[in-house]
């Protein structure tokens, strides 16, 4: 059988990490008869590729945030989920300049918002909004990368920015120069989604169970001991921030992998709702479409903070 090819990309850091310390923990069950690898680790620009790369047959299995595997099922890639993070509520915020940003939620309207539009930052943005009787038609979405959003944000060229880790950080420690609007926690539970093409989830089970059995113990040895996860992290180069930074984010990240449970989905389902009252999807869709009839068995029982 073909390995299991896993999709990488920076902003999934439990998938990053297991690619940057392969095959140094990887258990034997991830190992063919032969001794050869049972997976294939597939580098990527950003998660927002995910559902184009599944629907191409590039990889089998990817992590991003909720809302791409939303879109992907909207577009009609055959998708499965497979596992999700707890929820992360401090990882993303809204924010805006300390000093002439607007005061408040009904401020944006009409104002430039720095995001990753298709990523877990339209939903949050979304939310944000219909809470105030707004809606993603009254702000003008600027797509910019997290580094030129800092840049744009200072400069005053956008009026509020999206910001996650490790640039939240950043941002946490300059608290002079900006001002948090809002935290993504009381509007979007901002997990971390792990979701594979259809086929490949049946027919690679068995690996499947065991790389997230790994996944999960890798997130016990980062949150035990970020440090050295944090030195692999920046000298890798990865979102150009330095080990500082990356212990930060490192440190205050909730590492437990969960399966996909009946809240999961329920949770899913209300953004895709939320993204199809808001004019993102042209059409409704059924979470429920995209479970598995049988979840994964990998090892959950020691959470990992």
């Amino acid at each position: 059988m073909a390995a299991l090819r896993i999709g990488v990309h920076p902003n999934n850091l439990h998938l990053q990490l297991a690619a940057l310390t392969w095959p140094l923990r990887w258990p034997e069950t991830l190992l063919t008869a032969d001794g050869s690898p049972a997976v294939q680790f597939v580098a990527y620009r950003e998660g927002r590729d995910t559902g184009r790369l599944i629907a191409d047959n590039v990889i089998d299995v990817g992590g991003t945030g909720s809302t791409p595997p939303v879109l992907a099922q909207h577009d009609g890639v055959p998708l499965v989920y497979v596992a999700a993070s707890a929820p992360r509520g401090t990882n993303g915020a809204l924010v805006v300049r300390a000093e002439d940003g607007p005061d408040d939620v009904p401020g944006l309207a009409g104002r430039r918002v720095a995001l990753l539009d298709g990523s877990f930052h339209t939903s949050f943005l979304a939310a944000v909004l219909e809470r105030e009787g707004l809606s993603l038609r009254d702000v003008e979405r600027v797509e910019l990368a997290p580094a030129d959003a800092y840049r744009a944000l200072s400069d005053g060229q956008v009026d509020a920015w999206i910001a996650m880790a490790p640039w939240l950080e950043r941002v946490r420690s300059e608290a002079s120069q900006w001002r948090v609007l809002t935290d993504i926690g009381p509007y979007v539970p901002n997990r971390s989604v792990f979701w594979a093409r259809r086929e490949a989830f049946h027919q690679h089970t068995a690996a499947l169970d065991a790389v997230f059995s790994a996944l999960t113990a890798l997130g016990r040895d980062v949150a035990n001991d970020p440090a050295p996860y944090a030195e692999r992290l920046a000298a890798a180069g990865i979102s150009g921030a330095d080990a500082t930074s990356w212990h930060a984010a490192l440190a205050a990240r909730d590492w437990q992998l969960l399966p996909c449970d009946a809240a999961f989905y329920a949770e899913q389902q209300g953004e895709a709702d939320l993204l199809h009252r808001h004019g993102d999807l042209s059409h409704t869709i059924d979470i429920r479409q995209s479970a598995s009839a049988a979840p994964l068995n990998f090892s959950s029982a020691t959470h990992a903070r």
